[in-house]
């Protein structure tokens, strides 16, 4: 009698662990995240720092990290679509031009997936503004440059999970209503993820928020609907580094506030961050910040 109880308890375990796949459903897998500004194309950077010089580079880099996904800011027209072309493995979403919107509208963010691994279920993207949803300006900051963010919805064609990613660039300058700005894109960030992953779908941001959590960074609390929300890679990753993420081509000496690029993640397990400082593409610096990538399991 004992033995067939075990039997029995043993097949209802089983059940409860299968799917209509197969198990795939609720197999652990393996998802690397990239957050990079590439730097824009800008005609006063020369030599090794000019994008001509560091185009090659930045690719080969990409091809060797081979992240999942990709959150990259500063793109312009020429290097959006470089990028694609060059990195035909991956897919791209990013704000469209036309209807009214012009390129310096677009915000200069955009989102690659590798589009052998992934499926596309929806995707988005807002302003960071009092009006998100029409092209418009971060409130009252004195940086006048648009900012938004670029969403996708993805599922993984292996397990059939799906996830949640965004990528953002935040207000840059550092008076006081430029902090209040910060403040409140991250509140809409919070807000716009909360609405499309609900409290169980895994869900990441990247980007360059422009403000470290350092003690000493003024700018720290426009992170803080990040740090109620979410976890930090950099900072919760088993496997990490100390190394800054803003690198300013190493013109000038690094500061405790050069952390200003992020990735904030939540449903997933940390596994490793990194900070991609490796010199090894024939330039010193690929853009001047580094790329931060986070490997995680759900």
């Amino acid at each position: 009698m004992k033995i067939k109880l075990f039997l029995f308890c043993a097949a209802l375990f089983a059940i409860s662990c299968s799917s209509d796949d197969g198990g795939a459903a609720t197999a652990k897998t393996n998802l690397k995240v990239m957050s990079f500004n590439i730097r824009y194309s800008n005609t006063i950077d020369t030599g090794d720092n000019a994008w001509d010089a560091r185009r090659e580079p930045c690719m080969a880099l990409i091809r060797d990290v081979k992240p999942d996904v990709i959150g990259f800011q500063e793109p312009r027209a020429d290097q959006h679509d470089e990028l694609i072309a060059e990195l035909n493995e991956y897919a791209a979403v990013s704000v469209p031009q036309g209807d009214g919107i012009t390129w310096a509208q677009t915000g200069y963010t955009m989102v690659m997936y590798l589009k052998s691994k992934y499926t596309l279920l929806d995707s988005g993207y807002y302003w960071l503004s009092a009006t998100p949803e029409v092209p418009s300006r971060p409130w009252n900051a004195s940086d006048t440059q648009y900012r938004t963010a670029v969403w996708v919805h993805l599922k993984d064609n292996a397990s059939q999970k799906e996830f949640l990613f965004f990528t953002t660039h935040m207000p840059y300058k550092t008076d006081a209503t430029d902090n209040e700005a910060r403040l409140n894109a991250c509140r809409l960030n919070v807000e716009k993820m909360k609405e499309k992953a609900g409290r169980h779908m895994p869900v990441f941001i990247t980007g360059d928020m422009n403000a470290s959590y350092a003690s000493n960074d003024g700018r720290r609390d426009c992170l803080e609907p990040y740090y109620e929300w979410m976890w930090s890679a950099r900072d919760t990753a088993p496997d990490t580094d100390s190394e800054y993420s803003y690198n300013n081509f190493g013109l000038t000496v690094p500061g405790t506030t050069w952390n200003i690029d992020h990735i904030f993640y939540r449903r997933v397990t940390p596994l490793q961050f990194r900070t991609i400082t490796s010199p090894d593409y024939g330039v010193a610096y690929v853009s001047d910040h580094y790329p931060i990538v986070l490997t995680v399991e759900f």
